[in-house]
């Protein structure tokens, strides 16, 4: 039987691991291997920024870093819309996961490069001091270079190179590993504006780059007929122009914002009372998050146990299991 200590410590190193194999595949130095999975940017700042930082000072220096060398990149507007997300009341510990002031700080670095000194100490008291000591002292240190677009792993960066920073790429890389979907749907995924999404949808309709089919109160779209691309598992037919982008078998939807925000939950009910000290309270957390657990279990084909099936605190070694199958792809 895992003991409570045992869970933590492992959950930690194992979302330690997760981010840094996929920092290391945009361009921060480390020794961890890069990760084969499609990269999410603004999911992986976020998470990094706002949550796995306190395990780690130097992953938070490092992801600054790059961020501050290359924020051309990334998207201001998801940045936002994912921090939302993030920042939203969790009901059991009756306030968000994150400290919005920091957030506050990652947005100041995305748009000037720096973070305001007169606003780091008007806030003094919500941003932790080895945060604050790191936010204004942003350095090159060297350890950050640019990402390589082609790399499998960030096909993201490789759509926004042809079509920019803005919802395009998500919606061409959606598309490509879910095969269809309404606008609706695509934008909750991929957190852009319904109708932003939707007029990109219409246009790319007109031009022939995608088909669109009834679909009941909304209309589906996907991709026009073409060989599938390769190397991604049940992928739609694709475009010619994409057929040969090796994505290889970490190229799979994913989708890291709700992944991560529910890792993140779990890693901070691990290690706050009365929670971190009682399976039986922990327990009752897994029920509740059983259900995201599920969705987020399928990303990775693993199944998790049903809680129905359990009486209390038994619930603990079967839900941690399947975790770590999850953690382990």
């Amino acid at each position: 039987m895992e003991s409570l200590t045992a869970f933590k410590e492992k959950l930690k190193e194992k979302l330690l691991d997760i981010h840094w194999q996929q920092w290391s595949a945009l361009g921060v130095s480390s020794h961890i291997k890069e990760t084969e999975h499609l990269i999410d940017l603004e999911a992986l700042i976020i998470s990094s920024t706002l949550i796995i930082a306190n395990y780690d000072k130097r992953l938070f220096s490092s992801c600054l870093e790059w961020i501050k060398k290359n924020r051309e990149w990334v998207s201001l507007s998801r940045v936002k819309q994912i921090g939302k997300y993030f920042l939203q009341v969790d009901k059991q510990l009756a306030k968000p996961l994150v400290i919005r002031e920091l957030f506050e700080c990652i947005l100041m670095i995305l748009k000037d490069g720096a973070v305001s000194k007169k606003f780091v100490d008007a806030n003094d008291r919500h941003i932790p001091r080895d945060y604050k000591d790191i936010l204004l002292t942003l350095e090159n240190r060297g350890i950050a270079v640019e990402p390589v677009i082609q790399k499998s792993s960030l096909l993201q960066l490789h759509f926004r190179g042809i079509f920019g920073i803005n919802a395009r790429a998500e919606i061409l890389l959606y598309l490509l590993l879910e095969g269809k979907g309404n606008s609706n749907q695509i934008a909750r995924e991929i957190f852009y504006d319904q109708k932003i999404v939707f007029k990109i949808l219409k246009r790319w309709t007109a031009s022939g780059f995608v088909e669109e089919e009834k679909g009941g109160k909304e209309n589906l779209y996907f991709l026009k007929s073409g060989r599938p691309v390769k190397y991604i598992k049940n992928s739609a037919p694709a475009p010619y122009i994409f057929q040969d982008i090796n994505i290889k078998e970490g190229g799979k939807y994913i989708n890291w914002t709700r992944f991560f925000y529910f890792f993140s939950r779990l890693l901070v009910f691990s290690t706050i009372e009365p929670w971190s000290e009682d399976r039986y309270l922990l327990s009752s957390v897994f029920r509740d998050m059983a259900g995201d657990a599920a969705l987020i279990a399928r990303y990775f084909d693993v199944s998790m146990p049903v809680c129905d099936l359990y009486k209390g605190e038994e619930f603990f070694s079967p839900f941690v299991s399947g975790l770590f199958k999850i953690l382990k792809q």
